[in-house]
C-alpha cells in the first residue's frame, strides 16, 4: 500500500512568498520611477531646457550680433 507511493513535498514557505512579493513590488516601483524620470528628461529636452541652448541668455541673437555691454 505505501511501498510505491512517493513522499509528499512540503508546501511553499509563507515567509519566502512574502519576501518574493516585496521584492517584485520594489522592482516594479524602481522601473516605474525610471520610466517617469526618462519621460521627464525627454520633455525637458523637447522644451529646450537641456543642452547648450539652455545656457544662452534670452537676449542672445547670434554670434557677434548680440547685446554688447563693453565700450569700444
Amino acid at each position: 500500500m505505501g511501498i510505491f507511493s512517493k513522499p509528499k513535498t512540503p508546501g511553499p514557505d509563507p515567509e519566502l512568498a512574502k519576501q518574493r512579493k516585496a521584492e517584485e513590488e520594489r522592482v516594479a516601483k524602481e522601473k516605474a520611477d525610471a520610466e517617469q524620470k526618462t519621460a521627464e528628461e525627454e520633455a525637458a529636452r523637447l522644451r529646450r531646457l537641456r543642452g547648450q541652448r539652455s545656457l544662452l541668455s534670452g537676449d542672445y541673437t547670434g554670434y557677434g550680433l548680440g547685446k554688447n555691454d563693453t565700450l569700444g
